[in-house]
């Protein structure tokens, strides 16, 4: 009778051991399948194919996770996250201080660069920063004041909604100053633009840069990711997260999954990552 009790009991702790360590399996990041639940993502344009890649490769690892991004600028996104209406909020800028909750932490995830585009038939190849901020004050507007041919210049900006036109504004202190010919509310829109106007100007994040426009140099510096990199190229801009200082375990997990090494390495596909 008394060995029957003990077996019993070496049942009753076996299982309970055993329930414990399927408890602790499914709580950390690298749980996997054991997470389960929805991420609502909202913000940055610049960052949205960055964050949708990094989305795609953790739900594929775990199905029971699902992520909504939604792109429609780094102040919607901000004021997103600071209203607890989305899990994390994307800011391809700094944020003002008026944006800073106590309650609301932002986290820089990589460097982006900004590159100044034209139409591949312009000839200019290179713009110091003093002439791109006259050519966005209308200071400047024929390209033959700055070595091109004599045509007028168009000027294309994003609009005051883009995290991009943020860092613009203020890495060419021509903040509230800019005179647009056209506005475009998003990366695709600029890069639209300015391929189908020769004499179009515009500026796009470095990423987005390809056949279809022509990034030119700033102050003889060659926009690329080098140049980034060893910092003589400046016309950059933080691109960050912004979680709840007390969130989720679901929406943790992926954020530690941004800073592995995994996820860095899906960000340099896009942008420059940082270590958290």
């Amino acid at each position: 009778m008394k060995l029957n009790k003990r077996i019993a009991a070496l049942g009753v702790a076996s299982m309970l051991l055993t329930l414990t360590a399927c408890g602790q399996a499914g709580t950390g990041a690298g749980a996997g399948n054991a997470q389960s639940g929805k991420i609502t993502i909202e913000g940055s344009t610049s960052m949205q194919k960055m964050v949708q890649e990094l989305a795609d490769t953790y739900t594929a690892k775990n199905p029971k996770v699902t992520i909504e991004i939604i792109a429609d600028g780094s102040s919607a996104g901000i004021k997103a996250a600071n209203e607890n209406k989305a899990n994390i909020g994307m800011a391809s800028r700094d944020l003002k201080d008026e944006e800073k909750k106590a309650e609301v932490t932002s986290k820089q995830i990589a460097w982006d660069a900004i590159a100044i585009v034209v139409n591949n038939d312009n000839g200019v190849t290179n713009l110091s920063k003093d002439q791109i901020a006259k050519i966005y004050t209308k200071e400047i507007t024929n390209w033959k004041d700055v070595g091109g041919k004599d045509a007028p210049i168009v000027v294309i900006a994003r609009d005051t909604s883009s995290g991009t036109r943020e860092a613009f504004d203020t890495l060419f202190g021509v903040k509230d100053k800019i005179k647009a010919d056209q506005e475009a509310a998003k990366t695709g829109e600029v890069k639209t633009l300015v391929s189908q106007n020769p004499n179009a100007i515009g500026y796009v994040s470095l990423t987005y840069v390809d056949q279809t426009i022509k990034a030119i140099d700033v102050d003889t510096i060659k926009a690329t990711e080098e140049n980034v990199k060893n910092n003589t190229y400046t016309i950059k801009r933080p691109f960050n997260i912004l979680v709840q200082t007390k969130t989720d375990a679901v929406t943790q997990a992926f954020v530690d999954f941004i800073y592995s090494e995994e996820g860095k390495a899906i960000i340099s596909k896009e942008a420059l990552p940082v270590g958290k």
